[in-house]
């Protein structure tokens, strides 16, 4: 922020020691000399996100993105926020607000992914998780988020192709091999189902 308000200098010192209920006052005075801050008000819905009083938050992330509707993380930190209150439709319209101003963002595209497969629209989900995995392609673990949709669309071989790069760059993830188990008994194969499915036991 410009001009540092000393009361938002202050709440944030309080907020970097984990002290948010005690931050909260001395952002809203903060926020009372400056209402119309992005950056203030997306701190001051964060100590809400993190007290998890989720009703709160989104009041104040949709005053961030009505008074700047071009901040990017505004609009995520919404999507996020209506995420944990299962809005999943009212998240995906604020995650691609948020992919219209930086399309180039994974991790926004992996939330919307994540709405659509909630919301059972696997091959949405699907084309979601591509985008994201085109923008990040080391996150192995998009493979995994890709092998549901496939399972979801019972389009086993290909989950077996994607859940195995899983379970072959990280062989402890222990939900990967429990999915391939599951692929391998949709495709008849008992003996190997078995076999991941005592991998994933641990």
């Amino acid at each position: 922020m410009e001009d540092i308000d000393p009361s938002y200098h202050k709440g944030m010192e309080l907020i970097f020691q984990g002290r948010l209920e005690d931050a909260e006052p001395l952002l809203l005075e903060a926020l009372e000399r400056a209402p119309d801050n992005v950056e203030l008000l997306c701190d001051l819905g964060l100590i809400y996100q993190n007290l998890e009083q989720w009703d709160i938050a989104e009041k104040t992330f949709r005053t961030a993105t009505e008074k700047g509707p071009d901040n990017q993380q505004a609009w995520i930190k919404l999507g996020l926020v209506l995420i944990r209150q299962k809005k999943y439709e009212e998240a995906i319209l604020a995650s691609k607000k948020a992919i219209d101003l930086v399309p180039d963002n994974p991790f926004t595209w992996l939330d919307i992914g994540y709405c659509y497969y909630e919301l059972g629209e696997w091959s949405d989900a699907e084309q979601a998780y591509l985008e994201s995995q085109r923008l990040y392609p080391d996150d192995v673990t998009l493979y995994y988020y890709l092998s549901q949709t496939f399972v979801k669309q019972e389009r086993y071989e290909d989950a077996e192709v994607a859940i195995r790069k899983v379970v072959n760059e990280k062989p402890d993830f222990l939900d990967g091999w429990i999915l391939l188990g599951d692929v391998l008994e949709k495709l008849g194969r008992s003996e190997e189902a078995q076999e991941a499915h005592s991998k994933g036991s641990g």
